[in-house]
């Protein structure tokens, strides 16, 4: 991954002046501590301006509805404390001007607004794409006082630049280098052919706007680049001068998104510096979202399945106690046999009878102040106790037990996730939410959306469940009577549906096996070399309310054996 530089700052801008310039702010939204999105409005349209100063994915760009949804951007209820400032001085205020200051990765967008004193004042909102230390900061144009910014820089994070209210806005340092549009190539050259450290490092450590990536790319371009060479020299030199005046812009990105270029040297091209911009970050926020969801659930899982695990061991301990229950029964029919042939026995400690079917003899331990009936029902309850106590541990081992398999199938289904909107879907489903996310879950007011992978095999269209609440959805609302419902006999697994638009009685074997094989694959605990799918219509298969999402029972089924 790489970051944004100001090459690229300025060619966006470049790019879209025409939307900043007249623009009124519409709205003021803060979805989190390190994003701000401002509502353009322009032209008779909206433009939404995405801010993101995370450190390890700052950017800027302009979103569609679209993206938004995919990111996850939503406002929260309660406004932030940069949000309602920057609600009371800009919104619906005009920009009047935009500003990128030269070779820095700085954005100021100008306004003009008017003051309690109902005079026109002019604001800067300073947008400084940096890494960790980026940041939005209001201040006002002509006393460069700050009125705000999106976090406070004190000193014990920074000696050298404060950043709060009242203190005067200044440029960050920056080392001082040499701009290439103000060199001759004869001094160019000069310099490049004394140096003794790397062509990438050399550009970048003595010249403005040129980063060891693009220096990387560029010099990718030349088959065999020589620094001693003044025709190769002159030929990077121009290169460069072209690209610093941002001539050919051509925005492209990797596939891989290890990288892009607004200069073509990536292998997937787009219309836009905004796309290239917003499809390359967007990757990295929604793999970010991807792997700490993934992380979170299986934390949770993790968490639940060694209480389970330390909760059938202890079960196992007692129900190893209740197996002695018919050592009681067996001295109690002793002495319930021997009743008349035995005299009164309090005060006697124990008793030695004969086992009528074993002739063994059988120490029977006796409470001295009880007589021999006593004795003998004071086992029969001890019996009748321990056999009541191990018919419900044996319950609750199984349910236990039923539970561990349900968390280590879902934990399946986690590693087998694809994308963000799997993985909320399970976390939707599985019980070991804590109230805070529970919370969070009912204030939200958004689309709840289930994504289905669909594949097409010969003409057949087949919905894949992945999850309890995929296979209850492509049961529910995705098949009919007629299409063709599979599973893994007698186990937990994914759901799968074929379409039968043709309403054949039964799919040809081809499919059937591919299917089949598919659900194998996918399918939690399934990798013996035998596994027996069952397949049936939808009609013949009826969902259950009340053993959980997708309990089904099914009949008329047929069976297929895959290695």
């Amino acid at each position: 991954m790489i970051h944004i530089d100001s090459l690229t700052l300025k060619a966006f801008l470049k790019e879209n002046s025409h939307i900043f310039t007249n623009a009124y702010v519409q709205k003021v939204k803060q979805p989190s501590r390190k994003e701000l999105l401002l509502v353009l409005r322009n032209g008779g349209k909206s433009f939404r301006f995405y801010i993101n100063i995370n450190a390890f994915y700052y950017h800027i760009g302009f979103l569609s509805l679209e993206d938004i949804e995919k990111r996850q951007i939503e406002t929260p209820k309660s406004a932030l404390m940069f949000c309602m400032l920057l609600r009371k001085y800009i919104e619906n205020s005009k920009i009047i001007k935009i500003n990128g200051p030269e070779h820095e990765r700085i954005i100021e967008l100008f306004f003009e607004t008017i003051n309690d004193n109902f005079k026109t004042q002019k604001l800067v909102l300073a947008i400084e794409l940096m890494g960790k230390h980026s940041n939005i900061i209001l201040y006002n144009y002509d006393t460069k006082i700050i009125l705000g910014s999106i976090h406070n820089v004190g000193k014990e994070k920074s000696q050298y630049r404060e950043i709060f209210g009242n203190l005067p806005y200044i440029y960050p340092n920056k080392k001082e280098k040499i701009d290439i549009k103000n060199i001759s190539f004869e001094d160019f050259f000069e310099k490049i052919s004394t140096s003794k450290i790397p062509i990438k490092n050399f550009l970048n450590e003595n010249f403005y706007d040129i980063t060891n990536d693009f220096a990387s790319k560029l010099l990718s371009t030349f088959d065999n680049f020589k620094q001693n060479c003044k025709k190769d020299v002159e030929t990077l030199y121009n290169k460069l001068v072209d690209c610093v005046n941002l001539k050919d812009i051509n925005p492209s990105y990797d596939d891989s998104y290890k990288t892009f270029s607004i200069f073509g040297f990536c292998n997937k091209k787009v219309l836009t510096i905004n796309e290239m911009l917003n499809n390359y970050y967007q990757f990295y926020i929604l793999d970010n979202k991807f792997n700490s969801l993934k992380q979170k659930i299986i934390t949770n899982l993790n968490k639940e399945t060694k209480k389970l695990e330390t909760n059938i061991l202890n079960l196992q301990i007692e129900l190893n106690d209740t197996k002695k229950n018919h050592i009681y029964k067996q001295y109690a029919d002793l002495l319930m046999m021997n009743i008349y042939n035995l005299q009164d026995l309090k005060n006697q400690k124990d008793l030695i009878l004969e086992d009528y079917d074993t002739a063994e003899k059988i120490n029977i331990p006796l409470e001295e102040s009880l007589n021999i009936v006593e004795n003998a029902n004071k086992y029969y309850k001890k019996y009748n106790k321990l056999k009541k106590s191990k018919d419900f541990l044996n319950e609750r081992l199984d349910l236990l037990n039923n539970k561990l398999n349900k968390i280590r199938e879902i934990t399946h289904y986690v590693n087998i996730a694809s994308n963000l909107c799997d993985l909320e879907q399970i976390w939707e489903t599985i019980e070991i939410k804590n109230s805070k996310d529970n919370e969070k879950k009912q204030d939200k007011n958004k689309k709840n959306m289930i994504n289905i992978e669909t594949i097409e095999i010969d003409g057949y269209t087949i919905f894949i469940g992945k999850n309890d609440k995929q296979n209850d959805y492509i049961l529910s609302k995705l098949s009919k009577p007629n299409d063709f419902w599979f599973h893994i006999k007698d186990v937990p697994s994914a759901h799968i549906i074929v379409k039968n638009i043709n309403k054949l009685e039964i799919l040809p074997n081809r499919i059937i096996l591919n299917v089949a094989k598919i659900l194998k694959n996918i399918s939690y605990g399934q990798k013996s070399s035998k596994v027996p799918i069952i397949y049936t219509m939808k009609k013949y298969v009826d969902k259950g309310t009340s053993k959980g999402l997708a309990f089904v029972t099914y009949s008329n089924e047929k069976e297929i054996i895959i290695d």
